[in-house]
């Protein structure tokens, strides 16, 4: 939960119109100003867990590093030119498998808005490689959908996108806000990519998200504005009678979405960097996601291989009955 009677700002944005415009939406009693936003987000010693209970917002600008090369845990969808970057550290959600968790020391929500520094060197990049086809994440380390309220940054990419046609952007989300699709129609190369899964574990390890429905319906009403929608069945848990549960799960989907529609649908099962799993493991005692015996391969961790391709099965034999495209899978 966003703790709005307090934020921190660097020195550096006071009286910018990118940090009036926040304040007036949050109207906090406090204002601190600082340094660098580490300052408050590397702070050592607390607990996580209590601290995303207050999770503080930090308002700052990136000064480099405004855009890497993928990882080799997140999916590519075959193109060798695959980038992420960092428009926001943290996340609004909750979600008890996250990886965040283990990234950083605290869970305060940054938000660095000088976005335009970022699509500025993205479009540098853009035009030294004229002839390549670049794919940009623009939301795997947080949900900026579900930001677009305090900052528009999925606006501003849509923008810089539909200028720039050897960039694909992929804004991954769990939200159901909808008003982007008042803003804009029909752009091919904006990809909107839900994580879902089932309801059951929505409310047991998604808690704070919207419910599935939600998403269902948002899923919908982009499909009905023209953009591409990706399905992301994204992380599958060994859970008991998990069979039923997946096939009942996809069995849903297909009764609320035309999954003809959907541009592409991934899968992958839980995963982890290990570093990160192992400083998250000691914040949940009683969770099951961090009670099972994982394998170790290389610096990952994830479940055995019978078992990841079971999971995996679960999901695809009911969905390759009712979608036509190849399925990515991850595991």
């Amino acid at each position: 939960m966003l703790f709005k009677k307090c934020i921190y700002i660097e020195n550096t944005l006071k009286n910018k119109k990118e940090t009036t415009i926040i304040l007036d939406k949050i109207k906090p009693e406090n204002i601190i100003y600082i340094n660098h936003y580490k300052d408050i987000l590397n702070q050592s010693g607390g607990n996580w867990r209590f601290q995303k209970n207050i999770q503080k917002i930090v308002l700052a600008e990136r000064k480099d590093n405004f855009y890497y090369k993928g990882s080799y845990l997140t999916p590519n969808f075959g193109y060798d030119y695959f980038y992420y970057n960092t428009l926001a550290i943290n996340c609004l959600y909750d979600c008890s498998y996250c990886y965040l968790q283990g990234m950083y020391n605290t869970p305060n929500l940054v938000l660095f808005l000088n976005n335009y520094d970022f699509i500025n060197e993205t479009k540098k990049l853009l035009q030294n490689n004229p002839n390549q086809q670049f794919y940009f994440a623009i939301s795997y380390d947080t949900d900026l959908l579900a930001l677009e309220y305090l900052y528009p940054y999925c606006s501003e990419w849509i923008n810089f996108a539909k200028e720039h046609h050897n960039l694909t952007i992929e804004i991954r989300t769990k939200s159901s806000i909808c008003a982007i699709t008042r803003q804009f129609k029909n752009i091919n190369n904006v990809i909107f990519s839900w994580s879902i899964l089932p309801e059951f574990l929505v409310k047991k390890f998604e808690p704070a998200t919207p419910p599935l429905e939600n998403r269902l319906t948002a899923i919908n009403t982009y499909l009905d504005s023209g953009f591409k929608v990706m399905l992301c069945i994204d992380p599958l848990i060994l859970i008991p009678n998990y069979e039923k549960i997946y096939s009942e799960f996809i069995h849903h989907i297909n009764q609320k979405i035309d999954l003809q529609n959907i541009f592409k649908i991934s899968i992958g099962t839980f995963r982890m960097n290990k570093d990160y799993f192992k400083k998250t493991q000691i914040q949940y005692s009683n969770n099951p996601v961090y009670l099972y015996p994982y394998n170790k391969f290389g610096n990952a961790i994830g479940y055995p291989p019978t078992i990841a391709e079971n999971l995996i099965n679960s999901i695809v034999k009911p969905l390759e009955k009712l979608y036509n495209n190849p399925i990515e899978i991850y595991a």
